[in-house]
């Protein structure tokens, strides 16, 4: 099997047909399989995917979960199941918008022995939420990356990656704890290889309310990959310490930054009321219409 494509569900009754009639519409020279690992999903998900498996049987292999295992086991269940050369990583409510995706990035892996991992630029897309100015994590990403490079911050969105399979041999156990699979994983592969970064986009990235990372703030998040970033580093220490020790310096003092406004956002909060009846009273005192 040339390449496998690893999903991650759970209840995404609404968005994964899209997810996998992208895969399915995928034009390559090459055969590939699906591989799809439900979390329990309780939302009609799963009948979705039992009825896309009894059409394409050759093609979709179903992981379905008895009980909630949570998206990290889950996502090292699908991994483990994938038998390609390659693997190409979109969860379910992200699909694909180029059907030449799949061959660009194998040909050029296949062109590249040095190349670990290929990616690409992705769209985003709002659902349920408030468009907002989302960052832009490819702005300065160079054509070839490496794991110095990575370490600093992610830099791939997940349905853009291709990565070679079996390049570690079992996921660490002190990862699985950790929110930030994907980088972690990333990380595991990029220690074997360079990253490619291709400008063309080929994917569409959801950003949802009720999405686990997403519905995160901000504070959250940069708190929970500075625990990454720590993690990360022991398993790969003393290789990459420098390079994590700069990494945490500089989270650290951004967390910090957020603290301080987050401080200063209360304090306007908490007078907020003040602040309305001080206003009324100079507005009647020196504003009001004289008789």
């Amino acid at each position: 099997m040339k390449l496998s494509i690893c999903t991650i569900t759970y209840n995404q009754k609404e968005f994964i047909s899209q997810a996998l009639n992208s895969f399915l519409t995928q034009q390559t020279n090459f055969n590939y399989e699906i591989i799809v690992a439900d979390d329990c999903s309780t939302d009609g998900t799963r009948d979705i995917l039992l009825q896309y498996q009894s059409r394409y049987p050759e093609k979709i292999h179903l992981i379905l979960q008895e009980k909630n295992v949570g998206m990290i086991k889950n996502f090292e269940t699908a991994l483990e199941a994938c038998k390609g050369q390659y693997v190409a990583l979109c969860e379910g409510d992200d699909y694909w918008i180029d059907n030449q995706k799949l061959q660009k990035q194998v040909n050029l892996l296949n062109a590249r022995p040095d190349i670990a991992i290929s990616f690409h630029t992705a769209q985003i897309e709002f659902s349920g939420i408030e468009p907002f100015a989302f960052p832009n994590i490819n702005e300065h990403t160079k054509e070839i990356s490496t794991i110095e490079d990575l370490i600093q911050g992610n830099i791939m969105h997940t349905p853009t990656c291709v990565f070679r399979n079996h390049l570690f041999t079992k996921y660490p156990k002190t990862f699985m704890q950790l929110k930030l699979g994907d980088w972690l994983l990333h990380l595991l592969n990029a220690h074997k290889g360079n990253i490619h970064f291709m400008k063309d986009t080929m994917a569409v990235y959801r950003v949802q309310s009720n999405s686990s990372w997403s519905s995160l703030s901000h504070i959250k998040q940069v708190e929970y990959f500075l625990q990454a970033i720590k993690t990360a580093k022991t398993y790969f220490s003393p290789l990459y310490d420098s390079n994590f020790n700069m990494s945490i310096k500089n989270h650290s003092r951004y967390l910090l930054k957020l603290y301080k406004r987050k401080k200063m956002y209360n304090k306007l909060i908490l007078h907020w009321p003040t602040f309305l009846v001080y206003s009324a009273y100079l507005k009647f005192k020196y504003f009001k219409k004289k008789n």
